[in-house]
């Protein structure tokens, strides 16, 4: 059974009983107030026509008794209405013909004795219920006679009735608008329980690029967030170990390489010298010897990135100011982003935190930022490029287990170049080893700079437009 029927069900059970309590109570309730008025009516319009009737029954003055009782039928609820002498014998009655008869009811008569004031009697015909009130007609304390009223409980009956029909209309309407409320509740929860349950199998198939889109601000939307945060920590943690498989493959390819490329460098570059040496004034020996010696420099320097980029050496944790850093990296490539006739705009915060960092690393973290930058602008003819480098204090969001997904501040410092950009199908490879799209590249210079931030627990993103721009961003954790 769905959760929508069973919601559907249970809710439209629960109103069902109560409308079902509320009818009876209210329907007990109205039978009790209908007989309590039909009980102060007839005592009361009894009463009245005795008092009434007192002074035109002690002359005979018949036509006031009936011009009195004539009044009195005109209610809607009286049946009949009759005078009555001490012995029994109808005086006046709005029924002319029962004038001159015997009333029989003993029970009335022996009220003649009685100190109440009211005599009441019910009966039940087909009709329906009927009320009898008797009351007598004194005079200086002496009982003269009996007034006798007659009336009938269908009129209230039928509106208890049209009421009962009411509340049953209005209860059915109730059930239903409850049960389409249901319905519509049982799909606004089971909807989104239904999305999750789909992520939950598409995740078991191994796609983590799944993403939960329930914005909901009750349970079950913090159920959907922590379970996005299920699916971010799990793809990072999957990413990480393919990294660190990857890093381990690398580490070993890089220490076989070193091995059996390193060792023939050296002889080789001896050789190199012992020929120089031994043909000083030949210039053709001269030139390729020295080109020799110059790629058998290129080799190892290759070699020594790939091995600082295969297994970086642990770094020095202080406290670090990522202005003076750029600095002391700017001063470095001064020359290099001359040469290329580059425009540099700087934008540092003069009062950025510090954050815990290694130096070195971070040294070369900006370097190979800024080279890249240089490295994006096209030729210039007559025009400068353009790159800025801002450092401010920004958020950023983070996942974790306590606050799901939160922004918090981070030291962020961005290096724009205005070259250029990356092509859209290049974006989700920039990062790996060996993957470049220069051609005297190696491919390591970001994923390296990558492997600096993992270390550093930051980030590290790029955004682009092809022919127009290139943003890179690093995001630092704050000290706290």
């Amino acid at each position: 059974m769905s959760l929508t029927l069973k919601f559907f069900g249970s809710v439209t059970c629960l109103i069902t009983i109560i409308i079902s309590l509320v009818l009876l109570t209210t329907l007990n309730n109205e039978k009790m107030i209908i007989e309590s008025n039909m009980q102060k009516k007839g005592s009361t319009l009894a009463e009245v026509l005795s008092m009434a009737s007192v002074n035109a029954f002690l002359v005979h003055d018949y036509s006031t008794l009936m011009r009195h009782i004539n009044t009195v039928s005109k209610d809607e609820d009286i049946i009949s209405v009759m005078i009555t002498d001490n012995d029994g014998i109808v005086k006046m009655h709005s029924d002319i013909s029962q004038i001159g008869r015997q009333f029989k009811s003993t029970k009335a008569r022996a009220f003649l004795t009685d100190k109440n004031s009211v005599f009441t009697e019910q009966r039940i015909t087909k009709s329906g219920k009927i009320y009898h009130f008797s009351t007598r007609i004194m005079a200086d304390s002496q009982p003269l006679g009996l007034i006798s009223l007659e009336m009938s409980a269908a009129r209230m009956l039928s509106e208890m009735k049209a009421s009962q029909n009411r509340l049953l209309f209005i209860g059915l309407m109730a059930i239903i608008i409850g049960g389409l409320g249901a319905v519509f509740m049982g799909r606004m929860i089971s909807r989104p329980l239904r999305q999750l349950a789909e992520c939950a199998r598409v995740v078991s198939t191994g796609d983590l690029t799944w993403k939960v889109d329930i914005k909901t601000k009750d349970d079950i939307g913090v159920l959907a967030e922590a379970f996005g945060y299920m699916i971010h920590n799990l793809r990072k943690s999957i990413e990480s170990l393919i990294l660190a498989e990857k890093m381990s493959s690398i580490g070993e390819l890089a220490a076989t390489i070193a091995h059996e490329v390193r060792n023939p460098m050296e002889p080789i570059k001896g050789s190199a010298e012992i020929i120089l040496q031994t043909f000083p004034d030949n210039e053709k020996v001269c030139k390729y010897t020295k080109i020799i010696k110059d790629e058998i420099n290129n080799v190892c320097s290759f070699l020594d990135q790939f091995l600082n980029f295969a297994r970086p050496p642990e770094h020095t944790v202080g406290q670090v100011n990522v202005n003076k850093v750029i600095n002391q990296v700017l001063s470095l490539a001064d020359y290099y982003i001359y040469h290329h006739q580059i425009k540099l705009v700087k934008n540092l915060d003069k009062d950025i935190p510090l954050i815990q960092a290694d130096s070195r690393q971070i040294k070369q973290l900006f370097l190979n930022l800024v080279m890249n930058a240089v490295q994006a602008m096209p030729e210039q003819t007559d025009a400068f490029g353009k790159i800025t480098i801002t450092s401010t204090v920004c958020p950023l969001k983070v996942s974790d287990l306590k606050t799901s997904t939160c922004e918090r501040p981070h030291v962020c410092v961005e290096f724009w170049d205005f070259g250029q950009g990356i092509a859209p199908e290049d974006m989700d490879r920039i990062f790996d080893p060996f993957y470049t799209t220069k051609e005297h590249g190696t491919g390591l210079g970001l994923a390296t700079c990558q492997t600096i931030m993992n270390q550093h627990n930051g980030t590290i993103t790029i955004d682009s437009e092809q022919g127009k721009w290139t943003r890179i961003s690093v995001y630092f954790p704050m000290v706290d």
